[in-house]
């Protein structure tokens, strides 16, 4: 089903170029918060977007709420994916995270904007060519939709990956951005999600399947 470049969120990406690249392609994917600092790094990330992937963050969807509604020529045509993960225990938070994605897609169904919801660890479970020994509790956003589009795309490219921009041996301890980290939850990425095995299970994945690749600029 011809191409799709997906285009992480990394501080890599800062001086990279790489957006009239970005921009060529057909189908872009972008994860949620970033579009609203594209036209500011538009050289090196482009502004070009297709598909939105959202994770289920209460503070990131109440103002993905606001965004629709004064910028709804950007969202109009996109398709737009939430990720879900685990059940949050405490009742409270599940609770208004449950209204928060409810009023969401309220939203996008008021103005017939395409979305659907994922839940994460269960597209994983279903990548059969993920060992289990390499398998991570929550996995992110970015790792959902690679294992989604390899499927569905004949070629796949990555950009804006930190993980994947070290040398296998290496590590990264802080996931950073090219835009500003606005909420404490953003900041405490690394504790929640396992990055580094993450890109362990990436590159499995472009050895095994060969149609991942890495854009080059």
């Amino acid at each position: 089903m011809g191409e799709i470049v997906i285009v992480g969120s990394g501080a890599s990406f800062i001086g990279s170029g790489l957006g009239e690249k970005i921009d060529s392609f057909e189908n872009v994917l972008r994860f949620g918060g970033s579009e609203k600092y594209l036209e500011q790094h538009k050289s090196d990330v482009g502004i070009k977007t297709t598909h939105l992937f959202y994770s289920l963050n209460p503070l990131w969807l109440l103002e993905f709420n606001k965004r629709i509604n004064s910028n709804l020529h950007f969202y109009k045509n996109l398709k737009v994916t939430f990720v879900s993960g685990p059940k949050i225990k405490n009742l409270k938070r599940d609770k208004r995270r449950r209204r928060v994605v409810a009023e969401s897609r309220r939203i996008l169904d008021i103005h017939g904007i395409d979305h659907e919801m994922v839940e994460n660890v269960g597209v994983m479970k279903n990548e059969t060519l993920i060992p289990e020994r390499m398998r991570v509790a929550h996995p992110t956003s970015g790792l959902v939709s690679i294992i989604l589009c390899s499927a569905e795309y004949d070629n796949v490219y990555l950009c804006g990956f930190d993980a994947l921009c070290v040398p296998p041996e290496k590590t990264i301890t802080k996931a950073a951005h090219f835009f500003p980290i606005e909420h404490k939850h953003d900041r405490n990425l690394t504790m929640i999600h396992n990055i580094n095995q993450e890109a362990k299970i990436i590159r499995h994945m472009m050895q095994t399947k060969n149609n991942i690749h890495i854009l080059e600029r």
